[in-house]
């Protein structure tokens, strides 16, 4: 039989005639959650449906996109109504949405939201914690796929950027069941050597494609690390929990490169006007300081250097007499009031000066006698007024007086007595121990003790108008 061959696009149209054919596609209610969705400035929106197993590509025409109620995000449980297309080009069956109605959150997205709320309250994404990224790396580990695009974006841009630095590259598997291990093995396997930063990160992809980076033990060693680590996931709109925990975040690999590195024409034109600005500060100073040293020369001192000298050889005499002069001036003072005190009448006459120092001890002795004679006499004047007084003579008046004044003071305390209040038929309210004047002060249902003359009862407000 002979082989009949046709083109791609003849199949294409084949298959999409056949399925514009069945009726079964051209209606279809689907339900599943929502990923990778992204609305273009045409308002047109692109996503992927999926369950547990499988997914599907879907599409929104702005037509449809227009009439939707609320924001569209990832991790979404959708309803969706539409029809089953095919995509020539691309080679792509996709469902053609026209409605949507929101159906509660993904599985993957509640899983996420958790773990980030568990390891923010544990403190993992405070900035205390964080390392400080070095300016001017000798050596960068990246652990990524080693057949990704992600390590290449990463290798060209640090050697492009700054070739002067080491990259050991610590391949591992980034997507799948298998690839958390691998990664925190390979996260500790690199802090055996000598490393100054550690790129950690992936290409672009689903949050499916990304979970890796959202384990829990991932997190953990991120954070355990003790080498800076920068977290380099998927692409500038993508977040992983790896992100939170990381020192710090790029928004994509190449980014990643930049931000560990700097650029080495930049930091060459900064050494190079930092060398113009030194020489400048340095001719600067031997300008200034050949001007003084030129000064200094020209000063009279260093023209005639014995002028130092002879000021000093003068102002040493002057200080030689002047010594002189206080010491001869001193002696004679002291040899003066030496001859004063051996001629003095008390030194040739000593008796003199005790007769006078027994005089005046005698006029002493005779005041304090006077004194002392005139406070004994007062003291006794007053203790005879004392003994002649009516109270001490009466001391029974002193009494009757106070126990009058007793006898008032506690008339007028029986007076104010409550409990006389009490015998003449009246009562005390209380409430937590304290005493109610007022109705206003009671609501329904307090709990009140009245107290009579003769004992106390407890009741309780029925009703308050």
């Amino acid at each position: 039989m002979k082989e009949e061959y046709i083109t791609v696009s003849q199949l294409t149209a084949h298959i999409k005639r056949t399925l514009a054919q069945d009726l079964e596609l051209k209606k279809v209610y689907l339900k599943g959650e929502v990923s990778n969705f992204k609305q273009y400035p045409s308002g047109h929106c692109y996503f992927t449906l999926k369950d547990e197993k499988n997914q599907i590509s879907a599409v929104m025409f702005y037509s449809s996109a227009r009439h939707l109620k609320f924001k569209v995000e990832n991790g979404m449980n959708l309803l969706v109504h539409g029809k089953i297309d095919f995509y020539p080009k691309q080679g792509k069956t996709q469902i053609r949405v026209f409605k949507i109605f929101e159906d509660g959150t993904g599985d993957l997205h509640i899983r996420f939201e958790q773990l980030k709320k568990k390891l923010k309250k544990e403190g993992l994404f405070e900035d205390e914690h964080k390392k400080a990224i070095p300016k001017y790396p000798n050596k960068i580990g990246v652990i990524t796929a080693s057949n990704g695009a992600a390590i290449k974006d990463i290798i060209s841009t640090i050697k492009r950027r700054w070739p002067f630095c080491e990259i050991l590259v610590f391949p591992t598997l980034v997507q799948g069941e298998e690839a958390p291990p691998k990664i925190v093995s390979q996260l500790r396997k690199s802090q055996k050597y000598d490393i100054d930063v550690i790129i950690l990160g992936r290409g672009g992809g689903s949050i499916e494609d990304l979970w890796a980076f959202n384990e829990e033990l991932v997190a953990r060693e991120i954070f355990h690390c003790k080498i800076p680590v920068v977290s380099a996931v998927g692409h500038e709109v993508d977040f992983t929990i790896a992100d939170f925990v990381a020192d710090d975040r790029a928004a994509t690999p190449t980014a990643a490169g930049e931000k560990v590195v700097p650029d080495y024409k930049n930091v060459k034109d900064d050494l190079e006007h930092l060398n113009i600005r030194l020489n400048k500060a340095v001719s600067n100073k031997l300008n200034y300081y050949t001007e003084r040293l030129i000064n200094i020369q020209k000063r009279s001192v260093f023209k005639n250097p014995e002028k130092i000298y002879q000021h000093r050889e003068m102002d040493l005499d002057f200080l030689k007499n002047r010594l002189n002069n206080s010491g001869n001036s001193l002696i004679n003072h002291k040899e003066n009031k030496l001859y004063s005190l051996k001629n003095s009448y008390i030194l040739k006459n000593p008796y003199v000066l005790i007769d006078k120092k027994q005089i005046q001890c005698e006029n002493l002795a005779r005041q304090i006698t006077y004194k002392s004679e005139n406070i004994t006499k007062d003291k006794e004047m007053k203790l005879t007024k004392i003994k002649e007084s009516y109270l001490i003579k009466n001391p029974n008046h002193i009494i009757n007086i106070k126990s009058q004044k007793f006898i008032k003071l506690f008339n007028k305390l029986e007076v104010l007595n409550p409990l006389s209040t009490l015998k003449r038929g009246y009562t005390l309210a209380k409430k937590d121990g304290h005493y109610i004047s007022k109705s206003k002060d009671l609501k329904k249902g307090d709990k009140l003790e009245i107290e009579f003359s003769d004992g106390k009862i407890n009741t309780e407000v029925l009703d308050k108008n």
